[in-house]
């Protein structure tokens, strides 16, 4: 009696660039002892098991739709985000056309998995412009964010894939960026304030509320049941 029954496998792919690579580390950090460290970010792929959640979850770094490739036959959900890089490159009129696009190839390519996955389209980020460095504050302004933010979630809508406003729960945290959009590791350590016996502190910073949205979304910690 009080057996507990194992959660169903899952296999958790975020797709993107560094800001929902923050979402990987952050969930991993959730979900483990793991610790993340400035040397371990750049531009690649990271993955991690975590047999205590019958879970494994990975990083693809593909900031543009160019970087977008297949995913691995055992996926079972993505979380998909693509936005700074995107923001840079292209005129706000090139916008609509560009996310419809992306949106149609991510499709595709989650219908060639063999059980398709759940997606959700993470929402680009608040930027914080008087933190910005100059050569931002042309191009990560927040009126074209708004804009992306929009359209994003018209075309996901549109195209059947679930849409995660993180734009609005990043708002008013430009204290806790480096230079108003990344997060540092030590930056981490104070979103992350929990006394020994891991009883929490403070209010729950915002990436970790993310976390722990797309965690309860997902369903990724699955409660015992008696048997």
């Amino acid at each position: 009696e009080g057996l507990c029954r194992p959660p169903t496998p899952r296999h958790v792919v975020l797709l993107g660039d560094s800001s929902i690579r923050w979402l990987y580390h952050l969930m991993v950090f959730e979900l483990s002892d793991y610790r993340v460290v400035d040397s371990t970010f750049g531009h690649r792929n990271f993955s991690v098991l975590l047999p205590r959640h019958n879970l494994q979850v990975d990083f693809m770094w593909a900031p543009q739709m160019l970087n977008l490739t297949a995913f691995p036959n055992t996926t079972t959900d993505i979380m998909a985000h693509t936005g700074h890089w995107n923001l840079k490159a292209l005129q706000p009129s090139q916008f609509s056309n560009f996310l419809r696009q992306y949106f149609r190839v991510l499709v595709r390519l989650t219908n060639a998995v063999a059980l398709p996955p759940t997606v959700t389209f993470v929402s680009s980020f608040a930027v914080h412009p008087h933190r910005l460095v100059s050569s931002k504050k042309v191009w990560l302004t927040p009126e074209r964010v708004v804009l992306w933010n929009r359209l994003s979630k018209e075309l996901a809508v549109e195209a059947g894939l679930g849409w995660l406003d993180a734009f609005k729960l990043s708002v008013g945290h430009a204290n806790d960026t480096l230079d108003g959009i990344h997060y540092t590791a030590g930056g981490l350590e104070k979103v992350f304030r929990v006394t020994e016996d891991g009883r929490e502190v403070e209010e729950l910073g915002v990436y970790q509320k993310v976390c722990r949205q797309l965690i309860q979304m997902h369903r990724l910690l699955q409660p015992c049941t008696a048997s």
